[in-house]
């Protein structure tokens, strides 16, 4: 393979796979089976921004590096952090046998799964807003809640060989109410989500159509998270359409025996709902909202601080809105109500081979990240913006390849060429080269894109040994 610099020979895709797969981790460093407690982040880049952030996680006794495997995330509840947590994370949420009164949560049914279960200690700390004291109960609503799942998420993908497309999102108490809330800010890094005795405010519900819900809450809930709140999530997707799992259960907010079938029917070793659940990473229909959900829990947690930016969903990305404002759902006084909030949707949809329509609220600009498995590179495009019909063209790109890495920080979300449209106006940045080549540009904002990346050196040499500057 020849990546050419100043020649004139173009870049195929299939250089820019080779090339990825280079750099992506493809030894594990580790093998073994079983309990590992009180796990520290390993990787370089990850190391500091989660320091004192402990996990405990779990590996089924089958599990072997030649086969991937899930993973499954679980947010524990509980409230405000403590200097014991990791150590109550452990006996009452992880444990297979009980634990004074209360079981292990997430653990049962889990043994027989082809999944690895990670039990991360919510944030605290360093990522908190601000003034924020550790005693919050929104910890997983916190802006840095985002990146700190995905840091987990490459953790784990360093130390086994995880199925980045069979990612599933649980949680229960407080880390239900971070379910609701990550299951959107997350929505394109998940392949299902388990909403357990959780609430919401502000809501994309229509988002639900690209993941699949479960949702468990006790009929007598009457705290934070009332019964009331998973009501209205699963009358409203039933209003939408969305295909979504309903178990209410007797009881009130405790993981009672109900609560326990309910999961284990999620779960059920191999034969559970989760079982075939499957991200794909180049879905023919996008919607993407910037900003989806809210910071806001439902309850009067008291939360100030401003919602981020969540311009990315899939092969869209809204990079700048407009001064207008969308509907979201609303959870005030528990009723199906909206809002207009300030935010910007696109509704992308590949109606044929290389025809794309999209359909804008209140944005301004636009990227669509492109692969193969998407359109046929290298040929004519045609986009519907809102009616208008336009042409467009499309070169792969190691660069815009390594750029859609940084994204979202996922090796199976690689796209490797991106139309950038400006008040609905194509944009061809003025340093790519055309004819495919990599430009010098493009290599220096190469290795400048690696120095602030989470790529280790060793994948970049091995990655760089195969091309040839001619």
């Amino acid at each position: 393979m020849r990546i050419c610099l100043r020649g004139r020979t173009a870049i195929q895709n299939s250089d820019i796979d080779t090339i990825i797969k280079q750099l992506r981790p493809n030894k594990w460093n580790m093998t073994g089976t079983g309990e590992f407690l009180y796990q520290n982040f390993t990787y370089p880049p990850l190391i500091y921004r989660n320091r004192n952030h402990q996990f405990h996680y779990y590996v089924p006794s089958h599990y072997s590096s030649s086969k991937p495997i899930g993973l499954m995330l679980w947010l524990h509840g509980g409230g405000g952090h403590f200097s014991g947590e990791i150590d109550w994370l452990y006996k009452m949420n992880m444990r297979y046998e009980p634990y004074g009164a209360d079981p292990g949560y997430a653990r049962p049914e889990t043994d027989n799964s082809d999944y690895i279960l990670v039990y991360p200690i919510a944030p605290f700390d360093q990522l908190l807003p601000s003034g924020l004291p550790n005693d919050h109960a929104s910890r997983w609503n916190v802006p840095a809640a985002d990146d700190y799942l995905m840091d987990i998420i490459t953790e784990m993908g360093t130390r086994y060989n995880i199925d980045y497309n069979r990612v599933v999102l649980t949680g229960f108490s407080m880390g239900g109410i971070g379910c609701y809330h990550q299951a959107l800010r997350l929505n394109d890094r998940i392949a299902a989500a388990l909403l357990a005795a959780g609430s919401w405010k502000i809501y994309n519900w229509e988002l639900m159509n690209q993941t699949p819900v479960f949702i468990i809450h006790g009929t007598n809930d009457e705290t934070h998270a009332k019964f009331e709140y998973a009501l209205l999530a699963h009358e409203i997707m039933q209003d939408l359409n969305i295909s979504h799992v309903w178990r209410p259960y007797t009881g009130g907010h405790a993981w009672t025996t109900s609560a326990e079938n309910s999961w284990k029917e999620f779960v059920n070793g191999k034969t559970g709902w989760i079982t075939d659940k499957y991200r794909d990473p180049y879905p023919n229909q996008v919607l993407a909202i910037n900003p989806r959900t809210s910071y806001e829990t439902g309850a009067n947690f008291q939360v100030t601080w401003k919602e981020d930016p969540s311009p990315h969903t899939y092969w869209v990305s809204i990079n700048e809105i407009g001064d207008g404002t969308i509907p979201y759902w609303d959870s005030a006084n528990l009723t199906k109500k909206q809002s207009n909030i300030k935010g910007g949707s696109v509704l992308a949809k590949i109606i044929d081979r290389n025809r794309i329509e999209l359909k804008t609220s209140n944005v301004k600009n636009i990227s669509l990240w492109l692969h193969p498995k998407l359109v046929e590179i290298n040929k004519p495009i045609t986009i519907i913006i809102d009616g208008r019909s336009e042409e467009h063209f499309c070169n792969p790109s190691l660069l815009d390849a390594l750029r859609s890495y940084e994204r979202r920080k996922d090796w199976e979300l690689i796209y490797s060429c991106e139309i950038v449209l400006d008040n609905h106006k194509s944009i061809h940045p003025a340093d790519k080269d055309q004819d495919g080549c990599i430009t010098d540009t493009e290599l220096l904002n190469f290795i400048n894109l690696w120095k602030r990346s989470d790529i280790g050196i060793g994948s970049l040499i091995g990655a760089i040994r195969l091309w040839k500057v001619c």
